[in-house]
């Protein structure tokens, strides 16, 4: 005969189960973090299919033959079917019916700090994957996933090159005179493996180019520097893919070909930066994750070798976007600023915890100093853009509240002393969905301005009014730029 449960015991077991299953793949999840029908109608059903309880969704070919090496989930059920309802209605019970707003200083409506300056690049549907200033050659870097066109502006808006290539520019960098340039192969969501990297050398429409590296699962970023002392640069490669992905680095040898080593087997790296975070001469890796794991890791270089630890891991919806490196105490050592606003895979409301963080580096331990919600945080830049010789920050958002608070697309946030930063917008924060940012000096006054990209074809996952989305429709710039008023 079976024992009737009492509600309390039914909530212990169901969260017993659910910390014994989900811990297994990633941090748990605590029901808090989303409400009841985010749960119950979009990440638990979504869950079945990497527990191999329900068909999963495979990626299909126009001539819908299913993508090679997509067969990652199980092919028999990992959970038994009393289980997964203890899962389910541990989570629908305790999740709440709505999550509380943040808590956080008014976007004010204007700032002085920039203005607009119109730009001549256009396109007609906006997938601007990349922007990038180059400050010493005065130069604008514009990526496009649509056309799949690089294309150079300088400051004054005159264009100084054009060239296509068989997928969109998402991630670039200058060696002397040539470019290396990170094509992602498919945009959205993919385990293709067409990413490639090319490297320019540009003069004109018609220039030398040739492929550094090939079979990429859907790169989002490369970093170049020598790893191993020889002399010869490396390539740190963030394949971000979909259900599969990967962080390698690949060793150049004397003959100019590339040895792939894996530093992280899972999808999700966002980006890479380079430091010596030990202060032994060699240059180490940090890293940031999204998808499941996410993160910020560091790999220690032992000479050719690398050992990984955790800075900071989060739950699987944090939603990681970017991170950058940089010393906001003054103390010699480097802080991480970051940012977590991915709202993407299905529907949901905003979360409260999504937002710009800092984090004190205290001799290689991080801790949280600073928050400041933001809705769908997306890309974030810390220069001192009022030259009064601390950090402020700019931050897009590409999954704002456009609902109650537009505003959040993109915000300076003017730092006032003692990690008080004070947030304002641009009247033309809703021109364009920013998916994508830079600073630098482009115009060679002094002071760093901000550059920004839009992608309009994004997840549907957030409410957008008619209004603006029309508006999208209707000459929505590809880029915006902001010039920096300081100088």
């Amino acid at each position: 005969m079976l024992t009737r449960k009492t509600p309390g015991e039914s909530r212990e077991n169901g969260e017993k189960v659910a910390r014994a299953y989900c811990q297994s793949c990633h941090l748990f999840p605590e029901p808090a973090l989303l409400d009841k029908a985010s749960w119950t109608n979009g990440v638990l059903p979504e869950m079945a299919k990497w527990l191999g309880l329900t068909p999963p969704d495979l990626e299909r070919l126009p001539n819908d033959q299913i993508v090679p090496d997509s067969n990652v989930f199980p092919t028999t059920p990992l959970v038994g079917p009393e289980d997964w309802r203890a899962i389910v209605q541990y989570y629908a019970a305790n999740a709440p019916d709505k999550l509380p707003p943040p808590q956080r200083p008014k976007i004010q409506s204007g700032t002085s700090r920039f203005r607009v300056r119109p730009f001549p690049y256009r396109r007609a549907i906006p997938m601007t994957l990349m922007v990038h200033i180059d400050a010493a050659q005065r130069r604008l870097y514009i990526g496009d996933a649509m056309t799949h066109t690089l294309e150079a502006w300088d400051a004054n808006g005159t264009r100084v090159f054009g060239v296509q290539f068989d997928s969109g520019p998402v991630s670039i960098s200058r060696d002397g005179e040539s470019l290396d340039v990170t094509l992602v192969g498919r945009a959205f969501p993919s385990d293709l493996l067409k990413g490639k990297v090319v490297r320019l050398r540009p003069g004109s429409d018609d220039m030398q180019m040739g492929k550094v590296l090939g079979d990429l699962r859907r790169p989002a970023h490369t970093t170049r520097a020598d790893l191993n002392g020889d002399g010869r640069a490396d390539y740190i490669v963030s394949q971000f893919g979909h259900r599969k992905g990967r962080l390698s680095w690949f060793e150049a040898d004397a003959a100019g070909s590339f040895v792939e080593h894996v530093l992280l087997d899972r999808p999700g790296t966002i980006r890479t930066e380079v430091r010596d975070m030990n202060n032994d001469g060699r240059p180490d890796i940090v890293a940031i994750t999204g998808q499941a794991w996410e993160g910020v890791y560091l790999f220690i270089n032992e000479g050719g070798a690398f050992r990984q630890s955790a800075l900071i891991e989060q739950h699987p919806v944090f939603g990681y976007s970017y991170f950058e490196m940089t010393d906001f105490d003054g103390d010699g050592d480097p802080d991480l600023l970051t940012t977590n606003g991915d709202n993407g895979e299905s529907a949901a409301p905003p979360k409260p915890y999504h937002g710009l963080r800092i984090y004190l580096n205290d001799g290689g331990r991080f801790t949280e100093r600073w928050f400041f919600p933001l809705h769908g945080a997306y890309g974030a830049r810390a220069r001192d853009f009022d030259g009064d010789g601390d950090l402020d920050i700019a931050a897009i958002s590409y999954f704002p509240d456009y609902a109650t608070s537009p505003e959040e697309s993109f915000v300076y946030l003017e730092n006032k002393g003692n990690f008080d930063f004070q947030p304002a917008s641009i009247p033309e924060h809703a021109a364009g969905r920013w998916i994508t940012m830079d600073s630098g000096d482009l115009d060679g006054d002094g002071d760093d301005d901000v550059v920004l990209g839009s992608l309009v074809l994004g997840p549907p996952s957030i409410p957008i009014p008619p209004t603006i989305r029309a508006a999208w429709t209707n000459g929505a710039p590809a880029v915006l730029l902001l010039e920096n008023t300081t100088r």
